[in-house]
């Protein structure tokens, strides 16, 4: 996502589909 720092972010993963994403925001 762009609103994270790249690298600094995880896909959240559940039975197969992505339900969400976590990360660094960037503080812009």
């Amino acid at each position: 996502e762009p609103e994270f720092f790249p690298g600094r972010q995880a896909s959240i993963i559940f039975k197969g589909k992505q339900i969400g994403a976590f990360g660094i925001v960037h503080p812009e």
